[in-house]
This record gives C-alpha cells, structure tokens and sequence, in this order.
C-alpha cells in the first residue's frame, strides 16, 4: 500500500516518477510538456497512485470514480487508455493490466516539496 491516501494526493502537487501531478487543475507535467486530463480520468490515477504497486480491482476503481452508477468496464478501459497514453515513457508500462483482476501502478511517488517516497515493483 502507498504511503499517501486519496485525500493528501488530491491536495498536493505530487510527483510521479519524473511526472507533476496537480490534481486540483487536473495537469500531468514533465519537463515543459503540460497536459490536461478530465476530472475522472485524474480520479482514477489517484486511486491507483494511493495503491502503488497494489492491483486495484475494476470494481473498486469504478465504485470509487464513479459512484451510484452502473458499472461499465469500458469507462474504465478508456480512461486507462488516456492515462498509459498521457504516462508513456521509452516503452515502460506505469500501468499493468492484470486480466480478470484489474489494475495496478507501479510508479515511484513523492509530494513536491518532501522526500518521502512510495516505490514498488
């Protein structure tokens, strides 16, 4: 389990490997590159980044990001999709795919201004 819980990622600017994550503008940022993200798709890479190395269930992704609706594997497929996309980095994959179980992130994260680190493989 990650050091860092859904809450304080949302609140502070945090690192992910070499990417700056800003949940409150909804902003993934490396070196002068900015990229902006919906809302459920930051959503979703906070809760995979709360449970770093931990595979996080199709489930439990969609009970969390999208609450009171119908689950519907393709939302999360596709945000998923954004999110390998916007994360890509010389052929590693930030984001496993675990069939029939789910999703997991294997990511060095620190918050912007500590040395505290999450880090698993």
């Amino acid at each position: 389990m990650s050091d860092f819980s859904i809450e304080s990622l949302g609140k502070t600017p945090f690192f992910l490997d070499e990417f700056l994550v800003d949940a409150q503008r909804n902003t993934l940022s490396v070196n002068d590159s900015v990229q902006t993200v919906e809302p459920k798709v930051m959503q979703v890479l906070l809760v995979l980044a709360a449970n770093n190395g931990n595979v996080v269930s199709q489930e439990a992704l969609y009970a969390e990001v999208w609450p009171n609706s119908v689950f519907s594997p393709g939302s999360i497929r596709r945000v998923i999709t954004i999110l390998r996309k916007v994360l890509s980095k010389d052929n590693q994959e930030l984001i496993k795919t675990f069939p029939k179980k789910g999703y997991s992130l294997n990511a060095k994260i620190r918050l912007e201004n500590h040395t505290k680190t999450s880090f698993k493989k």
